[in-house]
């Protein structure tokens, strides 16, 4: 038998089994010379090259462990179903089709999905099996070998796509994390926004405003001129807006333990969650080229590792570029966090969006963050406020 313990990031995705969180819904408007039959059969090929996408959860009370257990996936048992959907599609999928459950079978759901006589491939993940990075090369994967049975001869299947092993990795790197908790010794000091409600709903509310080509072409000469990336010239702005509404020092980034084992092209969710502190009195450009190098520790292997199990209430990401053909459906309802900042590009087109815990905050709230990073990256367009309640 062929199993791994769960990472830390992925037990806390387990226990929240059921509810509307951790979703991964993705569509695609097929082509006209694709059939149901062709996309079926290259779906199963993909996914059975996929180790870390054929597992069943577990959890055994001895040991207080919870575990991913390769499980094959048979011909016999793949079927992809089709249905036809009257109303709106996002809707359909937001309100229609109930989260995964992990109890019950894969971490998948596949459907072929007529509407408005286009036919659409919808696939959905449970974040627990995969990260952006790893649905990137799923949709290759995928994507490459529709091209291979359309005769384009230049294309080649991808080869094997993950293996449960790189968990057993991961595992050696966290428990060397476990050992140095004196390098995070100042997470306790946490960053925190002050609680403004306490109505005891926990559903979540979402701010997303798009930036204008005169922020990406500002954020782009800033990049250039401080020699730092991108991402650390919208952390720092973040952390920058952070300072003046928060107290403590500190949060968590999401990161990817894909940077210490050098693998960026299997499948599976290797996220990990770095701290990360706001240092006091630091210019703009101190920000930028501090972050810059902490990342360029973390791929050194030098950056510091969170414990296990560390709680961040605000937290920060930075996705660029994660898929050419799918388009991702934010359908969760629930609040992984209490405050979580979001900046992710799609070609030429950047987004900023603050998901918060209506339980705890307003939408106020989080339109003053803005406000400050209106400081630093100047103002804001195309404003977008989507709240979903649950309660």
């Amino acid at each position: 038998m062929i199993r791994s313990k769960l990472t830390a990031i992925q037990r806390n995705m387990y226990i929240c089994n059921r509810l509307s969180v951790y979703r991964l819904p993705l569509l695609y408007a097929m082509e006209t010379i694709h059939t149901y039959d062709v996309v079926e059969e290259a779906l199963y090929t993909t996914i059975r090259e996929c180790e870390a996408l054929q597992v069943h959860y577990e959890y055994e009370p001895e040991g207080r462990a919870f575990y991913q257990r390769y499980e094959p996936l048979r011909r016999e048992q793949f079927i992809v179903p089709a249905r036809h959907v009257s109303m709106d599609l996002e809707v359909y999928i937001a309100d229609e089709l109930k989260p995964i459950d992990l109890t019950a079978g894969y971490p998948w759901r596949l459907l072929f999905l007529e509407h408005q006589g286009q036919r659409y491939l919808y696939v959905e993940f449970h974040h627990i099996c995969i990260d952006g990075l790893g649905i990137r090369s799923f949709e290759n994967a995928l994507f490459n070998r529709l091209m291979v049975q359309d005769g384009d001869p230049s294309v080649h299947a991808a080869a094997e796509l993950s293996s449960l092993s790189i968990y057993d990795q991961i595992h050696g790197l966290q428990q060397a994390g476990d050992q140095e908790r004196e390098a995070v010794s100042s997470l306790n000091i946490p960053l925190q926004l002050p609680i403004q409600k306490r109505d005891g709903h926990s559903g979540v509310g979402r701010l997303r405003r798009q930036l204008s080509a005169e922020q990406l072409e500002k954020i782009n000469r800033m990049a250039s001129e401080h020699r730092v990336t991108k991402n650390a010239i919208y952390q720092a702005a973040v952390e920058q807006a952070l300072s003046a509404v928060c107290e403590g020092q500190a949060y968590g980034m999401i990161g990817n333990w894909r940077i210490r084992l050098r693998n960026f092209g299997a499948v599976g969710c290797f996220v990990r969650m770095k701290p990360a502190l706001i240092a006091a009195e630091e210019a703009f450009e101190q920000k930028a080229r501090r972050l810059f190098q902490d990342n360029l520790l973390d791929w050194s292997g030098k950056g510091a590792i969170a414990p296990a199990g560390t709680p961040f209430s605000i937290v920060y990401s930075y996705e660029e570029d994660m898929f050419a053909r799918f388009r991702y459906l934010p359908v969760d309802r629930l609040s992984k966090f209490d405050l979580y900042i979001r900046v992710f590009t799609y070609g030429a087109e950047a987004n900023i969006e603050v998901e918060y815990n209506r339980s705890r905050h307003t939408e106020e709230q989080a339109a003053i963050i803005y406000e400050r990073l209106e400081d630093v990256l100047g103002s804001f367009e195309k404003e977008e406020s989507i709240s979903g309640l649950i309660g």
